[in-house]
């Protein structure tokens, strides 16, 4: 009878696993209003070294103006020490939050401020006669993601002329502002030739800044007429433009996010899985050799020490007694000076149930191995660092039996009872060349070898440690096949593994489920459907965890031929689930990716069809994105949740589009310009969709 191995099905499973990773509540009484949501924002203040930060006199005066004379021909900035920040609503103008001082290197931070405003950080501070003027405009604080790393409350001179750009809207309670809008004129401030070389002065009424009849700062536009000219703000009679860029910048993130989060994941994923893989397979070929001493035939003749011949034949060379405890069996590879096996049956008390003179030839011994202790011990002197010690216990759920009958050359009769399907429980430790330390601790059950219907199942539960992979959970596998079992490959089977499993770089933990069925061109089994549902982690360092389920479909797995040009795998992937990484804020995904399969069945290369459900906080996106590779083209279509429609289609490597608001109409379109892909907004703002 054949004996069914099952350490490829998990490696296989964990590699296509891999690989495709590599894609409220209410209470009774009467309502309480919402909580107010908030944030703290920190930051450095800075001045430009063309700004005066502190009073001296006499001798320290002159000082100073040496110093500040070699900073700004250096172009740096200075920190700017003992100023008042205030944070202030950018379209009520009202104040929000805490009030806080600069310290010594300039840093601040205020809290209490409510998520999702156009908040105004202002630090001024009074020299001498004067005052100082610096600040930054953050648009909806605490809700737009910060995919470059840069903090969002730094101050310094080109955040200064950046929110004094907008000063004129200040107060207007309809007026909206976007990330890109503040992004779009800082650049153009930071390119300022007043900020580069430092000159650029802040003082209030005696330098570039001035103030409006309400007394409130504001560019002084007679010195800086260039930079209040060439910078775009929106026109507030187009609010909906503002929800368009909200949207694009949300796509624009979620690619980041994708690109640097998830396609790493999928590069670790696979690497882990190559370790995973290479770590079973090595332990497969070194414990075949187990396999091969502990089945050996000369465990069927009287326990005893015997030494292998060169022609494979087992020569007695000492028969041990039976003292009614144990028997044992040893074995001397003499030939190549290599492995010595022990094998000994430690409960012969127990299941020797009939007997009669043990010493005396030709008596019958019957023994009922259902409850069977074994103890293993093997070593390979021309490996010094291969062996097994370990045990082996059979039980038997059942009444069911099958009773062997052996007789050895001496005439003994061994009437064996075996259990018919026997539970195995196999404690021990392993340890190869390539495989190190193996602990293992698992329970069988079920049909080992074929009961001529054509089925196998297993059930192992337990845990296996080693340095590379630890394991605890059960797994579950049928095979299905010829009627004994004879074929090298079974034609189908089933997997189920619930439980851990880790290593120094991954943790899976929750369910797997699998069907494999017999691809002819590979004469192996591949996977026809995958499904996953638990956690993932990153380990060392701690990363990007997913909570959710995987499903996987190959329609055509049993036909696929992965030699032919015209032939590739057709089917489905949906995930849905959370993804969490350490530099951005949890996303919510619902997606789900097809394989076109006519186009497959036409032997052509096929369309792709991708729907997404993605939300984060309070944004959210629904669409499709179609791709055809028969024609260079692929459509993407996406609605948020205020309904602002985003299409944008590449053929031949030309990028057209438009964006819609929810009444259908355009309020931007998207073509190619001299920057590429741009988005012109009727507010009469633009940006490049990249």
């Amino acid at each position: 009878m054949r004996k069914i191995a099952w350490s490829g099905l998990l490696i296989s499973l964990l590699l296509v696993f891999s690989l495709l990773m590599g894609c409220s509540s209410g209470g009774g009484g009467g309502k309480s209003a919402p909580k107010l949501e908030t944030t703290s924002i920190s930051g450095t203040v800075k001045a430009p070294s063309g700004t005066t930060v502190a009073s001296n006199t006499g001798l320290w005066q002159h000082f100073a103006n040496l110093l500040i004379t070699k900073v700004r021909a250096n172009g740096t900035e200075q920190a700017v020490t003992e100023a008042e920040v205030t944070a202030v609503n950018f379209n009520t103008n009202q104040q929000v939050g805490t009030v806080a001082t600069t310290g010594n290197d300039g840093s601040y931070q205020i809290s209490k401020i409510p998520k999702g405003i156009n908040v105004l950080i202002v630090a001024e501070k009074e020299v001498g006669e004067n005052r100082v003027h610096l600040s930054t405009l953050i648009p909806e604080v605490g809700e737009t993601m910060q995919l470059d790393g840069a903090g969002p409350g730094e101050v310094n001179g080109a955040t200064t002329l950046t929110a004094l750009r907008y000063h004129q809207y200040r107060g207007n309670n309809d007026y909206k502002i976007t990330t890109i809008d503040i992004e779009n004129v800082l650049k153009k401030a930071k390119k300022l030739s007043k900020v580069q070389n430092g000159t650029l002065n802040l003082t209030v009424g005696s330098g570039d800044i001035n103030t409006d009849t309400s007394g409130k700062p504001q560019i002084n536009t007679s010195k800086l007429a260039d930079f209040v000219n060439n910078t775009q703000i929106p026109n507030p009679g187009y609010p909906a433009c503002a929800d368009a860029k909200r949207m694009t910048q949300e796509v624009r993130n979620a690619g980041i996010f994708m690109n640097q989060a998830l396609q790493q994941q999928a590069i670790k994923q696979n690497q882990t899985a190559q370790e995973i893989a290479s770590f079973f397979e090595n332990l497969s070929t070194e414990m075949e050799e187990i396999d091969h001493l502990i089945t050996s035939d000369f465990m069927e003749a009287r326990p005893g020490e015997y030494n292998l011949l060169a022609n494979g034949d087992v020569e007695l060379v000492e028969q041990y007694q039976n003292d009614g405890q144990f028997w044992e069996w040893k074995l001397n590879d003499t030939v190549n000076e290599g492995y010595y096996v022990s094998v000994k049956l430690t409960n012969l008390n127990n299941i020797l149930v009939e007997s009669t003179d043990p010493q005396t030839d030709g008596y019958d011994y019957a023994i009922d191995l259902e409850e069977a202790e074994f103890e293993y011990n093997v070593n390979d002197s021309s490996q010094s660092d291969y062996y097994y010690e370990g045990s082996l216990t059979l039980s038997n759920d059942s009444t069911d039996t099958i009773t062997a009958e052996i007789i050895d050359e001496y005439g003994t009769i061994y009437h064996i009872i075996i259990p018919a399907n026997p539970n195995y429980n196999l404690n021990g430790t392993f340890h190869g060349p390539e495989s190190g330390d193996v602990s293992l601790n698992v329970a069988l059950t079920g049909s080992a070898e074929t009961d001529l219907t054509g089925t196998a199942d297993l059930s192992l539960t337990g845990n296996i440690n080693t340095d590379v992979i630890s394991t605890n959970g059960e797994l579950d596998i049928s095979l299905t096949g010829d009627e004994d079992m004879s074929a090298e490959t079974p034609d189908s089977a089933e997997l189920s593994f619930t439980g851990l499993v880790s290593t120094d770089s991954a943790q899976f933990e929750g369910q797997f489920d699998a069907d494999f069925v017999k691809n002819p061109y590979e004469n192996d089994l591949l996977p026809q459907t995958i499904g996953f549902n638990g956690d993932y982690n990153d380990l060392n360092p701690q990363t990007t965890t997913w909570q959710g389920s995987l499903e996987v479909t190959a329609d055509n797995a049993a036909s696929y031929d992965p030699y032919s040009e015209s032939d590739f795998p057709y089917g489905s992937v949906t995930f849905n689930g959370q993804v969490t990484h350490v530099d951005y804020p949890t996303l919510n995904l619902d997606m789900s990716a097809n394989l076109n399969k006519n186009e497959a069945d036409n032997s052509e290369e096929g369309s792709h069809y991708l729907e997404i459900a993605y939300s984060r906080g309070s944004r959210s996106m629904n669409g499709s994105l179609a791709v055809s590779e028969t024609e260079d083209s692929a459509t993407l279509t996406l609605t948020n949740e205020q309904e602002i429609e985003f299409a944008l289609t590449e053929a031949q490597s030309e990028v057209t589009g438009s964006i819609k608001d929810s009444n259908n109409e355009e309020i931007a379109s998207i073509d190619e310009d001299t920057f590429g892909p741009t988005i012109h907004y009727d507010d009469g703002t633009t940006e490049t969709l990249y």
